[in-house]
């Protein structure tokens, strides 16, 4: 019946052109809407992630010295399960990313459905970087600090194998 209105429709509008739009029936809890976007391989440089986006960590992905690693808030990054996604900041990069309490930025596992302790390999911090209000999930090893300017002001870190490695929380964590 339907295809037979969208026919009738066309012929009487005269369209050439026309576009269908497809509305998400499930949504999966913790999924970002927007376009698909994979971060693999190394970065020299800037990379902005946005809320929009559904970002996928595939591999390692590093970002190289003077690069900036940019996350807007209520961003969701997966570290996938298949390719032990892990992020690092290298030695004179930068990741800045000012989250909310309300709209935090999340780092979680790619598997959304039934996510476990360890999924992904977690990220690792060498440069300056200032993150506010982030939720670290579901991680090997939830974030590596070796940077003593390295500052994340309300980190929350949860099920993940670890939950920091390198120098001691009480220099990094505010």
């Amino acid at each position: 019946m339907m295809k037979y209105f969208v026919m009738f429709w066309l012929f009487v509008c005269g369209c050439d052109e026309w576009e269908m739009i497809s509305t998400q029936i499930e949504v999966l809890p913790g999924q970002a809407l927007g376009k698909y976007r994979v971060l693999q391989g190394e970065y020299s440089e800037d990379v902005k992630v946005l809320n929009t986006d559904a970002t996928h960590i595939r591999g390692t992905v590093r970002i190289l010295e003077g690069a900036y690693l940019r996350i807007e808030n209520g961003s969701v990054l997966y570290g996938e399960l298949e390719t032990n996604g892990k992020l690092i900041v290298e030695k004179g990069a930068f990741c800045i990313g000012e989250g909310t309490m309300e709209t935090p930025i999340r780092f979680t596992s790619n598997q959304v459905k039934r996510p476990e302790v360890g999924d992904w390999r977690g990220i690792e911090l060498h440069g300056l970087t200032r993150l506010e209000n982030i939720v670290i999930e579901y991680a090997e090893i939830g974030v590596t600090v070796t940077n003593r300017s390295v500052r994340i002001y309300n980190g929350f870190f949860r099920k993940n194998k670890k939950e920091c490695a390198g120098l001691k929380e009480d220099v990094w964590r505010r």
